[in-house]
């Protein structure tokens, strides 16, 4: 109990002193907008999906080599109730989402759906102690009903927060108070996805930009400050799940997006579509599984689906583009990166990611040859095709090696590169709560803040200290 307490003071001294900063910086009337950014967004904050830049990249340094002999005690640990998204942390709070089930009532016995109540939690970081809760009442009808999947995005004073059933909101971050709200479902006559609105809200200069669906509205970009709706773009019979991220190519800015049928490239300003490619170039598997994160490398995007292969575009100027392979043609994915979940990671030319067998394989990408194969992470060596085929991994780089944290609610630190895949250390952090055709899993991206790791499964979060000086 000593050693926890006093983890507890380190963890809060440090956001204290964080907090007085931000608020002499914010009592100085001569400093510039900019500034009042700098003192609410500190440089080790986990602030989106992916981390500050949206490249799964954790930069800070004092991080340990490996796991203590004794394990990894949380810091806290609290209950939550279900949801697979993942934190954000911010100026000394975590902002999470959670979803509480009930049983239907009489009159809503004849009603479609699960009844039950989505939450935005604010927590303090240090402690876990639970600062403001938002509820927001809603019916479930999508598949894996276990709560909400997409990781909130906060910056300065807001916190946006997607629900499963497309309720979008705008809080305060120190209170919770409603700034703005809006049904994307209902505003665009449209219905969620099959498994729900996952895909994670972007923030580009002054816009907030959704996948939502709908005729027209596969995308739609609103004032950040309003929600008031400032461009549409892209039909979709299946918008998906892919969130959208921005790209820097040719000296311009664009949104590179990917739904069911095609991959886009849109102007941020206007919605104006630069370019377009189709994939899969045959009939999409339905429900569509558009669901990896994009992968920028340069002037390149890649994609992978567990059906249809992977695919890699070179975008030239003037918004040419060209397709320097596909692995669409085989039907058996058995040497590419159909990937279902797990966004890859790129190292020295080559692609790391996990296929859609439940194998951790690394692609030359100038050849797309495998170099190596790896199954020992996930456990899934000897394991039924169903078993393996839902496998998924959480890839952060730190330095020169990765934090992965495992579906099985593992964390390791691996030393991977196109010759080799090197567990270094590995321990288990949190159970499964969930399963799905024979697989057991924990799905949350966890985010890696001011030297601590948060993540959560369906029952409990917890913070764990991964600092080098604390541990020596």
């Amino acid at each position: 109990m000593a050693v926890f307490n006093s983890r507890v003071q380190l963890i809060s001294s440090h956001f204290n002193v964080r907090r007085l900063l931000g608020a002499l910086l914010l009592a100085v009337p001569a400093l510039t907008i900019s500034w009042v950014s700098i003192a609410h967004a500190q440089p080790h904050d986990w602030p989106r999906w992916m981390g500050p830049q949206g490249d799964g990249v954790w930069r800070e340094t004092g991080i340990i080599k490996s796991f203590p002999e004794n394990g990894l005690e949380p810091v806290w640990r609290i209950p939550i109730h279900g949801g697979y998204s993942g934190p954000a942390v911010f100026d000394g709070r975590v902002f999470v989402t959670d979803w509480i089930k009930r049983e239907k009532t009489e009159e809503e016995k004849e009603l479609r759906g699960i009844p039950g109540t989505e939450r935005v939690l604010c927590l303090d970081a240090a402690t876990g102690e639970l600062l403001w809760s938002h509820n927001h009442e809603t019916f479930y009808r999508v598949s894996y009903d276990g709560g909400p999947r997409s990781t909130p995005w906060v910056e300065e004073d807001r916190v946006y927060s997607l629900g499963t059933m497309g309720n979008l909101i705008c809080l305060n971050v120190e209170n919770g108070e409603i700034y703005w709200q809006k049904d994307l479902a209902e505003a665009y006559d449209t219905k969620p996805p099959v498994w729900g609105f996952a895909s994670h809200p972007l923030v580009v200069d002054d816009l907030l930009i959704c996948t939502v669906g709908g005729p027209g509205s596969g995308v739609v970009a609103m004032d950040k400050m309003t929600g008031e709706e400032r461009w549409t773009a892209v039909t979709a019979e299946e918008i998906g799940y892919a969130p959208p991220v921005l790209m820097e190519t040719h000296d311009q800015r664009q949104l590179i997006v990917w739904y069911d049928v095609a991959i886009c490239g849109l102007d941020v300003t206007t919605g104006k579509e630069l370019w377009t490619h189709a994939f899969p170039k045959t009939s999409p598997q339905r429900p569509s599984v558009s669901i990896v994160t994009p992968r920028l490398i340069g002037n390149r995007v890649f994609v992978g689906n567990f059906y249809h292969g992977s695919i890699l575009l070179e975008i030239g100027e003037n918004h040419r583009v060209s397709e320097i392979w596909s692995t669409e043609e085989d039907k058996q994915h058995a040497d590419d990166l159909n990937t279902i979940m797990s966004t890859p990671v790129v190292i020295d030319g080559h692609l790391i990611g996990v296929a859609g067998n439940g194998e951790v394989r690394c692609i030359d990408i100038a050849s797309k040859q495998v170099k190596w194969r790896d199954e020992t992470l996930l456990g899934v060596e000897g394991k039924e095709d169903r078993e393996r085929g839902f496998a998924a991994l959480v890839f952060v780089q730190h330095e020169d090696r990765y934090f992965v944290f495992t579906d099985q609610g593992e964390l390791a630190i691996v030393n991977m590169s196109p010759e080799s895949f090197e567990i270094v250390d590995s321990m288990k952090l949190l159970d499964t709560t969930g399963e799905t055709r024979g697989r057991a899993y924990v799905w949350c991206h966890p985010a890696f803040a001011n030297g601590h790791l948060y993540v959560r499964n369906e029952k409990e979060m917890i913070c764990v200290d991964l600092r080098e000086a604390t541990h020596n």
